[in-house]
């Protein structure tokens, strides 16, 4: 019945109340004489409330030990008796002890909320103090993958939790389930296998659920392998951007590279090492091979290594890496922002293509007998172009005699 009463409290998110009830049935179990089981339910009474449920399972299995040992408890059935044993009341020994026990109160996390905790990158000393706190009183555990996080969480000696999976694959049933948690009063901490949850690494479904019903997130900053790359880059920058993974084929690729490429400022790539000479050829390939980039493999680990230049030249230093069989490790690109003079060079190129792309049309508009003023007007529309720039340059190709003139009184109509 006891456990019954725990599993109905815990469903119905009522957290004094469980714990109240779990306080009472130590007392209740206490007797004169040393009693191993009710040693193990002190030990168990002093963990976080959220393990209740999962002990809980082990309480039977307790309950034979405290009877046979002969306690006051009368662990008697619906059908003995309808009415409970009478229980004396605690001695003072017990009472001390519970005054002791930490109350949920004693942890600075709220309940209900979801913290996004960064992790390390690869040296375990980068985690910050604030994440170890967090990972070490939340109720919840949710990571990319277990064994992966376990081995962090047995580094800090954080307790036994409960810890699920939550990844790309499982996020459509997991979500839900989190939301679930954070609605029973409990405190989740999201973690992936490095960095931040969300930065291509899942997350930011769950995010975007936790905005959408109105749950409260925490962001637990912390090591992050895009802002260290671009701290030592060596670019003069004002901005940057960030586009994480690249597709990994088909035409979403070649237009996501375009795009890189046709982008002024610094760009931040993640790339594994096995598509990283693909990367740096399609970037060649598209315009961008006198581009300076930072190359930066395995940051924070054992065999980290920074390498500079442009884009043509890494091509041709990684294509040696790779017969040697010696390209490993994960690789954070920072390619350097569009020089000034190339900027320039850009605009010019850009700015002659709009005005032959406007003459086209113009002559088109103009040999149809269409005025000079409405022509100018819908090609600086259609183009994006001042119209009194457009309008000059009308009147200079009917001056040319490029096309027939007609009346100026048409022509200014």
């Amino acid at each position: 019945e006891f456990i019954y009463l725990l599993e109905w409290l815990r469903c119905e998110g009522s957290s004094r109340m469980m714990r109240w009830c779990w306080r009472r049935w130590i007392v209740v179990a206490s007797t004169s004489s040393p009693c191993p089981a009710l040693v193990s339910l002190q030990r168990f009474a002093s963990r976080p409330l959220s393990e209740v449920p999962v002990f809980s399972r082990q309480l039977p299995h307790l309950l034979l030990h405290i009877k046979s040992r002969s306690t006051r408890l009368a662990l008697t059935s619906s059908s003995d008796t309808d009415e409970a044993a009478y229980i004396p009341p605690p001695s003072s020994e017990v009472e001390g002890m519970l005054a002791a026990l930490p109350s949920r109160g004693d942890t600075s996390l709220r309940a209900g909320h979801i913290y996004f905790v960064s992790t390390p990158i690869g040296n375990l000393e980068d985690i910050t103090l604030r994440a170890i706190r967090t990972l070490q009183q939340a109720d919840v555990i949710a990571s990319e993958d277990t064994r992966h996080t376990a081995k962090l969480l047995n580094y800090l000696s954080v307790g036994k939790k409960i810890h699920v999976s939550h990844h790309e694959h499982n996020a459509r049933g997991m979500v839900p389930q989190l939301l679930e948690f954070a609605s029973q009063g409990l405190s989740i901490a999201v973690v992936s296998d490095a960095g931040t949850p969300g930065i291509s690494d899942p997350g930011m479904q769950l995010a975007a659920a936790c905005v959408a019903r109105g749950v409260p997130v925490v962001p637990v900053p912390g090591a992050c392998s895009a802002i260290a790359a671009l701290s030592v880059c060596g670019f003069q920058l004002s901005d940057f951007r960030f586009i994480g993974f690249l597709p990994r084929g088909g035409k979403a690729r070649r237009l996501k590279v375009a795009e890189v490429v046709a982008e002024p400022s610094a760009i931040v790539l993640f790339e594994a090492p096995h598509r990283l000479l693909s990367t740096l050829r399609a970037l060649a390939e598209g315009g961008a091979a006198e581009r300076i980039c930072l190359c930066a493999r395995e940051l924070t680990k054992v065999h980290e290594e920074l390498v500079y230049g442009s884009i043509s030249r890494l091509v041709g230093r990684f294509a040696e890496a790779e017969k040697a069989s010696r390209l490993r490790g994960e690789f954070t690109l920072v390619v350097g922002p569009v020089s000034t003079m190339e900027l320039q060079a850009r605009e010019a190129e850009r700015k002659e293509e709009n005005e032959e792309a406007a003459e086209q049309l113009l002559l088109a508009r103009l040999a149809a007998g269409e005025a000079v003023s409405r022509a100018a007007r819908e090609v600086a529309s259609q183009l994006g172009m001042p119209r009194g720039a457009i309008y000059k340059l009308a009147l200079r190709l009917k001056q040319d005699g490029a096309v027939p003139l007609k009346d100026s009184s048409n022509s200014l109509a």
